[in-house]
């Protein structure tokens, strides 16, 4: 089976999702990867234009998602080019802004179109996190919209979201609806080095909006007044960054950010940390798998991902602070073991790579029919 892979961006150290691709590979499946030069998923470096990755060619000839999808001119050409050297079996989207090059070259090679989102019902997810939070009705409607021409057109949708499974379960349409659990690949030989906790919380993710990153600085400033860790470190970019950058220097000696890290360092960290932490709404997934399987504790603001409290997350309660969350976790041995255990058995039920890979190879062959 040949698939032709459409991604806004593929970089084997950061892209998680990647590990479930390379699971594809090692069961014999053909596949080739059309990105972008930027991953923009975990971080902002370029990439080669050409690398084989685990047997994977990933072709990164355009410099932007935007370029990649462009339809016309030479990014058009050089996508057909590649899909015209292959002639795959099936075309494979990767988010929703793939789904036009997707959807065309589906149609020249008249191939089954399967299309990757992470939520089918969140509106902001759905429709791009670039969109304007604020035209609330407008971001509604055009989901539904955007809902309604994935179930016309494409063959196969795919979701990520534990909570909208039986919510998608009851759309109708051309496309079939099915739930994955989100990739969130840690390699064994990472997680058998020997790394020693320190005292310190982490957060690792996007600074948008749309991550609800406006409460960042209120649980660095409730987390650090509490006294339970001894420095706090943020990983990640965007548009709060500059206030997270003012804690630091009003703070140097307790906290620390850094933009952006590979996967393998990322993973390392939460390793060592005594416990993450996220201010997240939506999203925000792969913290959550990594520190499962990092058996890092995470403190969740909200629950974005069908979580359990006290399982495999600590929930803070809408009157709780995070403090004072902070001190019940650490100071409660068994609870602390409770979520170590609950959240490595999560990680390996649903989000190892052979798990959602295994998931993925049975909906291309009934997809494909082979």
């Amino acid at each position: 089976m040949k698939v032709l892979c459409i991604y806004p961006g593929m970089n084997p150290v950061y892209n998680d999702n990647f590990h479930a691709l390379r699971y594809l590979r090692e069961q014999g499946v053909e596949l080739e990867v059309l990105a972008g030069s930027v991953s923009g998923l975990k971080s902002s470096e370029s990439a080669r234009p050409f690398e084989v990755a685990n047997g994977i060619p990933i072709h990164r000839r355009w410099s932007s998602r935007e370029e990649l999808n462009a339809l016309r001119g030479r990014s058009l050409q050089d996508a057909e080019e590649i899909g015209d050297a292959l002639r795959p079996d099936v075309i494979w989207c990767s988010l929703i802004d793939n789904r036009g090059l997707g959807r065309h070259l589906a149609r020249r090679y008249d191939v089954p179109w399967i299309q990757l989102t992470e939520s089918l019902f969140d509106a902001q997810m759905l429709m791009g996190r670039r969109m304007r939070w604020w035209r609330r009705l407008r971001l509604e409607a055009g989901a539904r919209r955007l809902r309604r021409e994935l179930l016309d057109r494409s063959d196969l949708i795919v979701h990520s979201n534990p909570g909208e499974i039986e919510r998608a379960s009851r759309l109708e349409g051309r496309a079939r609806v099915a739930y994955v659990p989100w990739c969130s690949e840690v390699p064994d030989a990472l997680l058998d080095e020997k790394i020693e906790r320190r005292n310190v919380a982490i957060h690792i993710g996007s600074l948008f909006h749309f991550k609800n990153a406006q409460r960042l600085p209120f649980m660095v400033e409730r987390l650090r007044a509490a006294g339970v860790v001894d420095r706090i470190e943020i990983v990640g970019s965007g548009t709060y960054q500059p206030a997270i950058e003012k804690l630091v220097e009003q703070h140097p000696e307790s906290l620390d950010h850094t933009v952006s890290l590979t996967r393998s360092d990322s993973i390392r960290r939460l390793r060592s940390a005594r416990f993450a932490f996220t201010p997240t709404r939506i999203g925000g997934w792969g913290l959550f798998g990594d520190c499962w399987a990092a058996q890092t504790p995470v403190l969740s603001l909200h629950d974005p991902y069908v979580l359990r409290h006290g399982i495999d997350a600590y929930c803070i309660g809408p009157r709780e602070d995070p403090g004072e969350a902070a001190r019940r976790l650490c100071g409660d041995p068994l609870l602390y073991e409770s979520i170590q255990r609950g959240g490595l058995h999560r990680y390996r039920r649903d989000h190892a790579a052979s798990v959602v890979g295994a998931h993925y190879l049975r909906l291309l062959r009934e997809t494909v029919g082979r």
